[in-house]
């Protein structure tokens, strides 16, 4: 299936550091919404003028979770996606 005529599940687990301060605070939308428009290798690009953009609008399900790593992780993040058919 091409990129173009597929329809995606997302699934996101964000490994956050501990605040330096009590203005780093990382809302899950603000984490969300940069990592799925960085994803157009996977979801291809959206037919517009302009800028081209991640087509995120093909994502029907999204999970996500934000949480400190335990002592055998790193920070960071894992990605995992389907194609799925849609509803």
């Amino acid at each position: 299936m091409q990129p173009q005529n597929a329809r995606f599940a997302v699934r996101l687990e964000f490994r956050l550091a501990l605040a330096r301060d009590a203005n780093e605070v990382w809302d899950l939308d603000n984490l969300i919404s940069p990592t799925l428009n960085a994803m157009e290798g996977v979801f291809g690009t959206r037919a517009r003028r302009g800028t081209p953009q991640s087509a995120d609008d093909r994502v029907d399900r999204i999970e996500a979770a934000k949480r400190l790593p335990s002592a055998d992780e790193t920070v960071g993040a894992t990605i995992d996606v389907w194609v799925i058919e849609p509803d």
